[in-house]
């Protein structure tokens, strides 16, 4: 049941965000705007995460990619 409500409070969030409705860290991205030389408008990713963040080293894992796997296509 939390992991819904936080998958719908992402997906509501997200939505603002790219209609424009939201202040803050996104106020600044929409005042440069004006200049009109942005190409990347848009391609950028929303992280969210409750609570604090850890003060150690933070090492983000792929399930797409196996450091061990040593096989290649050619053989």
């Amino acid at each position: 049941m939390a992991y819904k409500a936080q998958l719908h409070h992402y997906q509501q969030t997200k939505q603002k965000i790219i209609s424009g409705e939201e202040t803050g860290v996104t106020g600044a991205r929409h005042e440069s705007d004006d200049s009109g030389d942005d190409a990347d408008d848009g391609d950028y990713s929303v992280y969210e995460c409750p609570g604090l963040a850890p003060t150690g080293d933070i090492e983000v894992q792929n399930p797409m990619f196996d450091k061990n796997d040593t096989t290649t296509e050619g053989d």
